[in-house]
């Protein structure tokens, strides 16, 4: 388990936007439509990349594969904006970093 001494870790749990590319993917494969499967892993793998680099980019200490091979929720037209998602997540780190800040004086690098 990753810990810290000197500051909140920050995460999150649950779904991050999908790419419109992987939503295709997901809504094909549940209308039952055939679907290449390595390029269905392929797609998934990809977008797991983006949103770790993504959780990375917004300050988030312990990233998650924000589901993007769970179609649950994912076939649902986004009604929040993905900047705003992010916008939350990287609130969510500067938030932490104040908490941090007041409880041991620290300060992340920026």
């Amino acid at each position: 388990m990753l810990r810290s001494t000197d500051h909140i870790l920050t995460t999150h749990v649950g779904s991050l936007p999908r790419p419109h590319d992987l939503l295709d993917v997901l809504k094909a494969r549940l209308d039952g439509e055939p679907v290449d499967q390595a390029a269905y892993d392929a797609k998934i793998a990809d977008a797991v990349d983006r949103m770790v680099q993504q959780q990375v980019e917004a300050g988030i200490d312990i990233v998650a594969d924000g589901e993007m091979s769970k179609p649950g929720h994912a076939i649902y037209k986004t009604e929040v904006e993905n900047c705003v998602v992010w916008a939350k997540l990287k609130s969510l780190a500067e938030g932490a970093e104040i908490a941090s800040k007041q409880l041991w004086g620290y300060r992340a690098a920026s």
